[in-house]
C-alpha cells in the first residue's frame, strides 16, 4: 500500500510538472514549455476547473483520479479509501515544501 501511495504521488507530480507553461506578458509569448505543455494549454481553454484540477492542475486534487488509475495496475481493494486521502495529503505537503516557481 505504501508503494502505491508513493508511486501515485510521483505520477501526480510528474504530470503536474510536465504540463507547465510559462507565459511572458512582456514578450507576449510562451517562454518556457514543458513536454506535455499542450495538455494545459488546450485544457485551460476547453475544460472546466473541476475537470482540470484532478487531471493535471492541482497535486492534492490529482490524488482522487490518479489513485484510481494506479489501482488498475495494483488491483482495486477497500484500501483505496485510505490511499486517496494519503496521496492527497502527501501531495499537499510536498507542494508546500517544494513550490513550483513560475
Amino acid at each position: 500500500m505504501i508503494i502505491q501511495i508513493l508511486i501515485t504521488s510521483l505520477i501526480c507530480f510528474g504530470i503536474y510538472n510536465a504540463t507547465r507553461v510559462k507565459f511572458s506578458l512582456i514578450e507576449n509569448k510562451y517562454t518556457q514549455k514543458e513536454i506535455l505543455w499542450f495538455i494545459k494549454y488546450y485544457g485551460d481553454q476547453y475544460l472546466t476547473e473541476w475537470l482540470r484540477k484532478p487531471l493535471y492542475d492541482c497535486p492534492a486534487c490529482m490524488a482522487s483520479f490518479w489513485s484510481i488509475v494506479t489501482s488498475l495496475y495494483f488491483g482495486f481493494s477497500i484500501e483505496l479509501l485510505i490511499i486517496i486521502p494519503a496521496v492527497s495529503g502527501l501531495n499537499y505537503i510536498c507542494s508546500r515544501m517544494f513550490p513550483y516557481s513560475e
